[in-house]
């Protein structure tokens, strides 16, 4: 199994001591294909789960060989872990485009409203995107397994999401470990149902009631 280390989306730095600087034109090539790589893994995952694709399978609907994809990504656990930090960091990165950017704030809590912005806009986008909610729907159920090679990802990242929120939460509700908990839960529960109904309802509209009733008060 390969080893996860989960870091922080957020505060990955890239390695400002390497000696080479690779050529520009390469870099956004393999970019490029790195990003196809990825869509395509998303769309085979989030249909079969990881255990139910194969390497050779998302070569082809690359339009690589089995080498090529190789030289991206050189294992199958390898390219997993690299989907989902990378699914992470693109969620960071809208976060902060929309102006709520958490990674500086230095006192906890935050205002009320501006914690309501930030979790409507994680419901918001997702609800573009169900081949994501799809796909972590799938692998967070299949990581359950304890030789699932996502297993370590998705235990460093709830426990992160708790304790994040938590302090987030704190002096806005009278249990803050508690409501974070069932704020968690809302999020997926909801994302779950809205899947199996074939996204017959606003899943956003469906949040901001849950939450309303969760959190004692509505968003100015």
């Amino acid at each position: 199994m390969v080893e996860v280390r989960s870091p922080d989306p957020r505060t990955s730095e890239p390695n400002i001591n390497a000696v080479a600087k690779p050529d520009k034109k390469k870099w956004v090539h393999g970019e490029v294909r790195r990003q196809q790589i990825f869509d395509e893994a998303i769309d085979i995952i989030g249909q079969r789960g990881y255990r139910g694709f194969t390497l050779q399978e998302l070569a082809q609907r690359c339009g690589l060989s089995n080498a090529g994809l190789l030289h991206h990504f050189p294992s199958k656990d390898q390219l997993l872990i690299g989907l989902l930090n990378e699914r992470d960091r693109r969620d960071y990165a809208a976060l902060e485009s929309a102006g709520l950017n958490f990674r500086e704030t230095t006192e906890f809590p935050i205002p009320f409203d501006d914690l309501y912005k930030a979790l409507r806009e994680v419901v918001a986008r997702d609800a573009k995107r169900p081949e994501i909610v799809r796909l972590y729907t799938v692998l967070r159920a299949e990581s359950l397994d304890e030789d699932h090679p996502a297993r370590d990802f998705f235990l460093a990242r709830a426990a992160r999401a708790l304790d994040e929120l938590t302090r987030m939460l704190e002096s806005n509700v009278p249990d803050p470990r508690s409501t974070a908990r069932q704020l968690i839960a809302l999020h997926g529960g909801l994302e779950e149902q809205w899947l199996r109904e074939g996204r017959s309802f606003d899943l956003v509209e469906a949040w901001e009631r849950a939450a309303r009733l969760l959190l004692g008060r509505p968003a100015s």
